[in-house]
């Protein structure tokens, strides 16, 4: 049995049944799509790459959580197989082709494995974006609002000034944070 992405989700397919990779025809189809996500991106306005940035740090914690969550899951996964019907079964079960427990089990495991890396890349790249500007004596205009909760007032009232004087300051860095995190295209 082999394990396979495809746009539906990881399909198990007998080996014999394969039909044989075109590598250099896969990497050219891999690199073009790079190439039109880069086009796209491109187009982003500095706004729209602000926006993406706050979007980004709104979602810090909860991408935190759901990495220890999918850890969690995956653990479970490993030491005690499926313990009840999940709605990610689903997904393994479109094919028409019914597959055994020990597939399904792998199938989760490597699809929790892919979510766990994409979750900590970003945590990684925000944690770097945050690192960048973390010597900003306003710094906490954007961690103790995003990644603490803190309200302005709250902000305000720590850094001893104007509430205007930080929703300007967390502005100022997280479009620093969006040239970091985008490059040109954020300025």
């Amino acid at each position: 049995m082999a394990i396979h992405n495809t746009q539906e989700g990881i399909r198990v397919a007998q080996t014999s049944k394969l039909k044989p990779v075109n590598i250099p025809a896969l990497i050219k189809d891999a690199v073009n799509a790079g190439l039109i996500a880069g086009q796209e991106s491109a187009r982003r306005s500095p706004d729209d790459v602000y926006k993406a940035t706050e979007k980004r740090l709104h979602a810090y914690n909860i991408i935190l959580h759901r990495i220890t969550s999918n850890k969690s899951k995956l653990e479970d996964y490993k030491t005690e197989g499926i313990k009840r019907v999940s709605t990610s079964l689903v997904r393994f079960s479109k094919s028409g082709s019914r597959l055994s427990e020990t597939d399904i089990i792998s199938a989760l495991i490597q699809d929790t494995e892919a979510s766990i890396a994409s979750d900590e890349y970003e945590i990684k790249e925000m944690t770097y974006a945050l690192c960048m500007i973390e010597n900003d004596h306003y710094y906490a205009a954007v961690y103790d609002r995003y990644v603490l909760g803190f309200n302005d007032n709250e902000i305000a009232e720590r850094l001893e000034c104007d509430t205007s004087t930080i929703r300007r300051n967390r502005s100022r860095l997280i479009r620093n944070m969006s040239i970091w995190l985008y490059g040109a295209h954020a300025i």
